[in-house]
């Protein structure tokens, strides 16, 4: 009873209420015209190499892009960061259909799109996570992160379908609405009151004003660090599995439509998986992650002995379930820990290391699939799971929190919000991507 009263008092805050709506209406559209970019750019007639190199140029900018985008979060106001970051969105997205409708689209534009997005999101998602310790109280932190994983789940879950849908009827529609999503987004960061408290010119004495700031103090937080790299091993088995199953069912003669609902599992997965975050990370990292890297390890040797679609379908479900509270449980540690004028570079460089494996995920998934078959490759992201299980372990007594110093462990709390009067707050695979 108590997390569902939690949960009514953070929707009833109307600076919470405009933010998450903003995030779920521009998150919505964005796996919308992801779908659409790779069938557009194979309805030019580009070719699948190139609808390939689209979505790399994406993700390869964007994670370049994290650490200064992390320092800008920390250095700035992050409202108007997100706002002007949702008007160059707006602007990028935008010109796809109109250059479309004037007979000029060419694939050059569709990556200078894919790049400026993908600098644009990665600023967004740094300054997001550094407002929303302004505008949610410490108390319901990790409340607030669960409702942003659920929130995303469902996006991941509906987004493509819509945008199927969308493309089907006419191939621009699916960015005409993603275009849109970012103009509601920014009309409702705007009603937002809530505004960071105005640091001090030069901010404190002897601040470490560097990029990479945010790694050097995750290199002295040997706890933290440790949890991040187990989360990137993580990541890397959960961006190879979701390759494998595809190639493993469609070896098996599995129908595509079959395959289609079992990969849609893991959007299901999240939004359960977000609806129990409070308990589960209530038990803490020192029995939360031994605990789910045991269980990813011993939900892929299960795919070793039973390869049916289905099975296939429930394991990744239940991985995707796990997902969100490893995610929250590091997110609140950080916010409890990182000092405010640096909290938007660490969890930069948080996202940077827990994702940095992943890009090799398809190819691990097609190696493994092709040195040892259908079921000795569940086997192998077992072992592969357990081992970082194992490796992770004695980093555990590190993220003790009494070994935290005192100023690093006070969380950014109302001391720096700057509503008005009648807006003041009582007293913002597993995926941890920095934006929320």
């Amino acid at each position: 009873m108590t997390g569902t009263a939690d949960s009514i008092s953070l929707w009833r805050d109307r600076d919470y209420r405009n933010y998450r709506v903003s995030r779920a209406i521009a998150m919505l559209g964005s796996h919308m015209s992801s779908l659409a970019f790779p069938l557009l750019v194979l309805g030019m007639g580009e070719g699948a190499v190139k609808a390939g190199l689209l979505g790399t140029c994406a993700v390869v900018i964007g994670t370049i892009s994290k650490l200064p985008a992390g320092h800008l979060a920390d250095r700035f106001d992050q409202k108007r960061l997100m706002l002007a970051m949702d008007a160059v969105r707006l602007a990028t997205v935008g010109s796809i259909p109109l250059a479309a409708v004037l007979g000029h689209l060419t694939f050059p534009q569709l990556v200078v799109v894919a790049l400026v997005e993908g600098v644009a999101t990665a600023v967004f998602g740094s300054a997001s996570m550094v407002f929303v310790r302004v505008i949610v109280p410490p108390a319901q932190f990790a409340l607030a992160m669960s409702q942003s994983q659920r929130i995303f789940g469902i996006a991941a879950l509906v987004g493509p379908m819509l945008g199927g849908a969308l493309y089907a009827v006419d191939p621009l529609l699916p960015f005409v609405v993603d275009t849109a999503s970012y103009a509601v987004s920014g009309a409702l960061l705007l009603a937002v009151s809530a505004r960071p408290g105005r640091r001090e010119e030069g901010g404190p004495a002897g601040e470490d004003r560097r990029v990479t700031a945010g790694l050097r103090w995750l290199a002295a937080h040997r706890g933290i660090l440790g949890l991040t790299g187990f989360c990137a091993v993580l990541n890397l088995a959960g961006a190879a599995s979701g390759l494998a199953a595809v190639l493993v069912m469609s070896g098996q003669g599995v129908p595509s439509g079959v395959i289609g609902v079992v990969m849609a599992c893991g959007g299901c997965g999240v939004v359960a998986g977000s609806m129990v975050v409070t308990r589960v990370v209530g038990l803490g990292p020192a029995r939360l992650y031994p605990a789910a890297g045991l269980l990813w390890a011993g939900s892929f040797a299960i795919l070793s002995v039973s390869q049916s679609p289905w099975a296939v379908g429930a394991v990744l479900t239940f991985l995707a379930a796990l997902g969100p509270s490893t995610s929250v449980m590091l997110f609140q540690l950080v916010a409890e820990r990182a000092p405010q004028g640096l909290y938007g570079r660490v969890i930069a460089a948080q996202g940077l290391i827990s994702t940095s494996l992943a890009f090799a995920g398809p190819l691990l998934a097609g190696v493994a699939v092709a040195w040892f078959g259908g079921a000795a490759v569940w086997l192998v992201f077992a072992g592969l799971c357990l081992a970082a299980t194992l490796v992770m372990i004695p980093f555990l007594p590190c993220v003790d929190r009494t070994a935290e110093p005192p100023e690093l462990a006070e969380p950014a709390g109302p001391a720096v919000l700057a509503h008005d009067a009648h807006d003041a707050h009582d007293a913002q695979g597993p995926r941890t991507g920095p934006e929320t």
